[in-house]
């Protein structure tokens, strides 16, 4: 491609300060209207390489989530991707509100093209990569609806952000942050803290419930046993009975 004029950049993830593009090397180049393009790095420090075979437009596919202000039914989603990506939809007849329904399909083309150079002068292609997004092939690129340039520019080697998209495979995402991981604790923590003294409250009330049954049950035999002792007859004598003798 012909590369124009430095044009400022901002990194999508802090990296290494002293990365190609925070030096000038960051340029914009005309997009080009064939297939397949190729990207010329002719730049301060580098030793020159070529990009080559970036496919300049790619079929992407995106969650279409439902929502409540634009219409759940499949026309509403229908018309939401067409105007948001110039696409066809594909998913159910309605869904719920706020939900992931189905796909917006649409054909993407080419804003940006990463490169990959050594991490010290002077700056040769990094091999390992041909580009600088997961998982790191020619075509793995930035890609968007619509654009007039294309923004061609290499990060070191030892950029964070590769090992980021490796890590992430390319969502950029670890999922919750370490203050939503503290909150989580803290409430269940917290959760825990109050099953526990639940449990305990019922251990004990069933506990002093058995020991006042067993004692009203002691003291119902005791009185039961003192009533019987009260009521019982005392001993009976047999006498042997004599019998008068009629004369």
């Amino acid at each position: 491609g012909q590369a124009a004029a430095a044009s400022s950049r901002t990194d999508p993830v802090e990296g290494n300060r002293e990365d190609i593009n925070r030096v000038g090397d960051s340029r914009v180049v005309s997009a080009t209207v064939s297939s397949q393009s190729d990207y010329t790095y002719a730049l301060t420090s580098v030793t020159p390489f070529t990009v080559s075979n970036v496919q300049t437009s790619r079929s992407l596919t995106v969650d279409a989530k439902c929502n409540r202000n634009l219409g759940c039914s499949f026309s509403q989603m229908s018309t939401y991707c067409s105007n948001e990506y110039g696409g066809s939809y594909t998913g159910p007849n309605s869904c719920s509100d706020d939900t992931t329904c189905g796909t917006c399909s649409y054909s993407g083309v080419l804003s940006e093209v990463c490169a990959v150079v050594s991490s010290t002068v002077p700056y040769v292609r990094d091999t390992r990569y041909s580009s600088c997004f997961y998982p790191f092939g020619n075509s793995d690129q930035i890609y968007t609806r619509s654009t007039s340039q294309v923004l061609a520019y290499a990060r070191k080697a030892d950029d964070p952000f590769l090992v980021l998209q490796r890590v992430t495979e390319g969502t950029n995402d670890f999922g919750i942050t370490e203050g939503e991981q503290r909150t989580a604790g803290i409430v269940c923590l917290v959760i825990g803290i109050v099953l526990i003294v639940c449990i305990c409250g019922v251990g004990y009330a069933a506990y002093h419930f058995i020991r006042q049954h067993q004692q009203k049950n002691q003291q119902t035999q005791h009185q039961n046993h003192h009533q019987m002792q009260q009521v019982q007859p005392g001993p009976q004598l047999n006498y042997p009975q004599h019998h008068q003798q009629q004369q």
